[in-house]
């Protein structure tokens, strides 16, 4: 409901707590002031964001974009249960597809299309990519060790099963930096638990995230388990490695085989004592291996970047 007078806005505030079908049927609403939007300022080429959106738009994007639109793909969507053959037909009909993970391969077709844009935060590196300086130090010395969560906080399940591993510890402190519709749920959590080494910090701005995290030893990205949450990339892997804060992250997804490869951080079984696996983590840790992981991973993002840079060039400057 933000006032933007200089964009085509359209204001509607839709609760998570009315179902994912009451929310979908708003969208809508949404599609046909997107065709009102088109249908009046006549585009010659537009870019769409979301599954959702793309798949009511269709028939409209065949008919009037066909191979003149660039789809950008951020999530999995429920909706593809039902729909799968019609991403295939808007892979196909676009000039390219842009994919925010490349883990979210396992679940598209195969096609020669896609391009990745990663969720790198520029803001902090002016603009290039690498490390910010001060960065790769786990610290060991410390007598509590902070592991932080920053962002938006969705997990409910994953952050509770951390809660529960480190809850009274002296050794660990656990941060939440930001809101989402877990925050209050694990903020109640934490109250009726009496739980005293678990604070939350609510809501901040984007620009003082570096500074938020000085003190921090492990940035969490320890995720659920559903389909989405194992094939994407998260602003906090990227946030991890700019910073030099080594990541926990879960087994089995794609950010955790990344982060296996890149030596990027812990990877944690659920199976498995979840304290235990860390504090082998934090005994075997080497900074030459992690700093050398981070260089090697943001070697992938910088040419990734460098491909979709032309793209974008070449989509918005050619006919």
């Amino acid at each position: 409901m933000i006032d933007e007078s200089k964009n085509l806005s359209y204001n509607v505030s839709q609760s998570e707590g009315k179902g994912y079908f009451n929310r979908f049927i708003s969208y809508f609403g949404y599609k046909k002031f997107v065709v009102d939007c088109l249908d009046r300022n006549k585009y010659d080429k537009i870019i769409i964001s979301t599954v959702a959106i793309a798949v009511l738009l269709y028939p409209y994007l065949k008919k009037y974009y066909k191979n003149k639109y660039l789809f950008d793909i951020r999530d999995y969507s429920l909706i593809l249960k039902f729909t799968k053959f019609i991403l295939k037909k808007l892979i196909d009909n676009s000039t390219a597809t842009v994919i925010s993970s490349e883990g979210f391969k396992r679940w598209l077709p195969k096609s020669s299309k896609y391009y990745i844009a990663h969720n790198f935060p520029f803001e902090l590196t002016n603009g290039v990519v690498k490390f910010r300086s001060g960065a790769l130090s786990l610290k060991k010395h410390k007598k509590s060790l902070v592991i932080t969560t920053i962002g938006a906080l969705r997990d409910f399940e994953a952050n509770k099963l951390l809660i529960d591993t480190f809850k009274n510890s002296d050794e660990f402190l656990i941060n939440f930096i930001g809101t989402g519709h877990a925050y209050y749920p694990l903020k109640e959590y934490v109250r009726n638990k009496g739980i005293p080494n678990v604070l939350f910090y609510g809501y901040y701005l984007k620009k003082d995230e570096a500074d938020l995290l000085k003190n921090t030893d492990f940035i969490n990205n320890f995720t659920n388990f559903d389909k989405n949450s194992r094939t994407l990339m998260t602003n906090r892997f990227y946030l991890s490695v700019v910073l030099g804060i080594p990541m926990i992250v879960r087994a089995d997804t794609f950010q955790g085989k990344l982060c296996e490869m890149y030596k990027l951080g812990c990877v944690l079984s659920s199976h498995i004592e979840i304290k235990a696996q860390l504090k082998k983590y934090i005994s075997s840790w080497s900074q030459d291996e992690y700093a050398n992981g981070c260089s090697n991973f943001l070697e992938i993002v910088e040419d990734d970047t460098r491909k979709l840079d032309v793209l974008l060039r070449d989509f918005v400057l050619n006919n």
